[in-house]
């Protein structure tokens, strides 16, 4: 005597139980995720673990000011955020239009750049030290810069 089966069911068996062994898998995976942050959390600051600062959230970076070609040495804001300035540097002056929004860096590359933060836009690249630039910094109304 032969058995007819309904078109809809040939295989569904087969298909339950290879489900069922995917969700078991993950189930497992799971579970050793939560042991490991469980233990990541009973170890936090405790030195044996990664810097405490990675831990924390963070927003994304609004721009990535990209132009220095060697590792940047310094970064400092104008502190000045309202006015038009003068600075100084290395003899040239520069009639800066957009000070209440300067980012300066420096680098191992000889440069110094000046940046618009809000738009993260290169303004000007300075051209001139013969070595590494290590430092730079604004005098206190932000009216002159000075590198070394």
């Amino acid at each position: 005597m032969e058995v007819k089966y309904d078109k809809k069911y040939v295989g569904k068996l087969e298909r339950k139980w290879t489900a069922v062994t995917k969700l078991s898998a993950k189930i497992v995976r799971l579970e050793t995720m939560i042991e490991t942050l469980q233990e990541d959390l009973k170890n936090f600051g405790r030195g044996n673990k990664k810097d405490a600062s990675l831990a924390l959230p963070r927003a994304p970076a609004k721009n990535i000011c990209k132009g220095h070609k060697s590792p940047i040495t310094c970064v400092i804001f104008h502190p000045v955020y309202s006015q038009v300035t003068r600075l100084t540097v290395s003899c040239k002056v520069l009639r800066t239009l957009n000070s209440e929004r300067q980012v300066v860096t420096s680098s191992e590359d000889c440069t110094i750049k000046i940046w618009d933060y809000e738009e993260g836009q290169l303004e000007k690249t300075l051209k001139g030290h013969i070595d590494v630039v290590q430092h730079i910094s604004f005098n206190q109304d932000g009216s002159r810069m000075g590198s070394r």
